[in-house]
């Protein structure tokens, strides 16, 4: 599957090129699902209504998630239709997704001391752009994303893309991907800059920006 850039897609990066959420304020954590998870990060931006639910629990319904809140391995983040949201993983990595948009923290897995761990994201539907962060810079093959019907494994990268609505795209904007399709067929490619939007503390504690 080679990626390619098309019209929807282009629109797609000019939605999460830009955001304009001002005045986030940073509300106490929430335990959304249970305190037994580990906490894999934090919703950093929303300009909306952004909503989160245990996949361990068939029977949980979504709740509110709101800005500063912490989000746990295995929760399913939905945004409402105009809401773009962004979600920082304790590592550094960062989520940018659109409206619609749905996303899976299938693991989580990280230890700030050695730098070791794991991330798996699935993203069901919806535009999307991530950063990598530690633990792909160390160990690029313990961070795994399956956008769609395309797996990327990712060496140090920025990546957008769109999910949903009869077409799959993904676009690199830096670092260096595999994609591996369903079907098969594998594509790679190499680009320059990029960079995190948010800081994560030596000792991967959360640190938030007020001002996004």
């Amino acid at each position: 599957m080679v990626a390619r850039l098309t019209t929807r897609l282009a629109a797609a990066l000019g939605m999460l090129a830009i955001w304009m959420v001002v005045g986030v304020v940073v509300s106490p954590p929430v335990l959304a699902g249970g305190s037994d998870r580990p906490v894999s990060g934090v919703l950093a931006a929303a300009n909306g209504k952004v909503m989160v639910r245990p996949m361990a629990d068939p029977e949980a319904r979504a709740a509110g998630l709101a800005v500063g809140q912490k989000v746990f391995f295995g929760d399913e983040i939905i945004t409402d239709n105009g809401v773009r949201a962004q979600i920082l993983l304790r590592d550094g990595t960062t989520f940018s997704i659109g409206e619609g948009a749905n996303l899976v923290l299938d693991e989580f897995v990280y230890d700030p001391q050695s730098g070791d761990g794991g991330i798996g994201v699935v993203i069901k539907r919806g535009a999307f752009r991530f950063v990598s962060g530690k633990i792909a810079k160390k160990t690029p093959q313990n961070m795994k994303v399956l956008a769609g019907s395309t797996a990327i494994a990712v060496r140090g990268t920025e990546v957008i893309g769109t999910i949903g609505g009869g077409l799959d795209s993904v676009i690199l904007i830096s670092g260096q991907v595999d994609l591996l399709s369903v079907a098969g067929e594998c594509a790679g490619g190499n680009s320059g800059g990029g960079g995190d939007m948010f800081s994560i503390s030596p000792d991967g504690v959360l640190e938030f920006n007020a001002d996004v």
